[in-house]
């Protein structure tokens, strides 16, 4: 059998042990997406459209399990707590992960008198020129990305 020095085997047993909780919270950010076809969504009267675009692509997000990873979101400017990470598809498809902040811009008492608007500011993972603001409301989620990699969303 093989001796590993404490320091490497410390390292090794932590990794193993935070392996599963970060591979379900991927996971659960994954399921917050659906690919749908404009069928579905054809007597929906909230997505009426009358401009199409050549080419687009649609998802179906999961707004009661986004807003519930979302309480979990620590305050911008506190790097001492970590962020969630969850992923939001890109202009190509792919879904791509964000590490997320809440970020509010209401002053306190609008804040108050309209708890349903929560605002947040996210940051690309696998793209760091990727950064978000977006903020989810009784209405749903609304977004605005940038990027020097794809185009906006």
């Amino acid at each position: 059998m093989i001796s590993l020095p404490p320091r490497i085997y410390a390292l090794s047993v932590l990794c193993c042990m935070t392996l599963p909780v970060w591979s379900q919270q991927v996971l659960t950010s994954n399921t917050l997406w659906k690919p749908v076809t404009d069928v579905a969504l054809q007597n929906n009267q909230k997505v009426a459209r009358h401009i199409y675009p050549s080419s687009y692509l649609l998802y179906e997000l999961d707004l009661k399990s986004l807003k519930s990873q979302l309480v979990n979101a620590p305050p911008r400017g506190q790097n001492t707590i970590k962020p969630i990470i969850l992923s939001f598809p890109n202009s190509a498809g792919v879904l791509e992960p964000y590490e997320v902040y809440e970020s509010p811009i209401l002053d306190l008492v609008l804040a108050a008198k309209y708890p349903m608007i929560k605002t947040y500011v996210a940051q690309g993972i696998a793209d760091p020129t990727a950064y978000m603001r977006f903020s989810v409301t009784q209405f749903g989620l609304h977004t605005f990305t940038l990027s020097e990699l794809l185009y906006c969303v």
